[in-house]
């Protein structure tokens, strides 16, 4: 995606470990109506050469964090319903994918 600012400046939103995550974040910034892109994706060290960079406008930069707050902050709270799940059965683990989808999705 090529992203066009009025004041020609495009910011690194943040750094991850690997594409799948990147990918996340961005699809969450797409869906809030945030132009961004990836970067250093295809390297062949990985997180040694940065890792794979989400960039913004500069602009977006407050929002998209706010936005990437939100989700850290929901896959922590799901992540910890996972752990405190006491029982392995099949309608929990039904409800975490229910709401994961539901997350994707939103």
């Amino acid at each position: 995606m090529f992203i066009e600012s009025t004041d020609g400046t495009v910011v690194l939103l943040e750094s991850f470990a690997n594409s799948i995550s990147a990918h996340l974040a961005k699809n969450q910034l797409e869906t809030a109506g945030i132009a961004c892109f990836i970067s250093n994706e295809n390297r062949p060290y990985g997180p040694i050469s940065g890792g794979v960079r989400l960039h913004v406008r500069q602009q977006d930069l407050e929002a998209a964090q706010q936005i990437l707050s939100e989700h850290s902050a929901l896959m922590t709270a799901v992540q910890d319903d996972d752990l405190d799940t006491t029982q392995a059965t099949s309608d929990s683990s039904g409800s975490l994918l229910t709401r994961l989808r539901a997350w994707l999705l939103s």
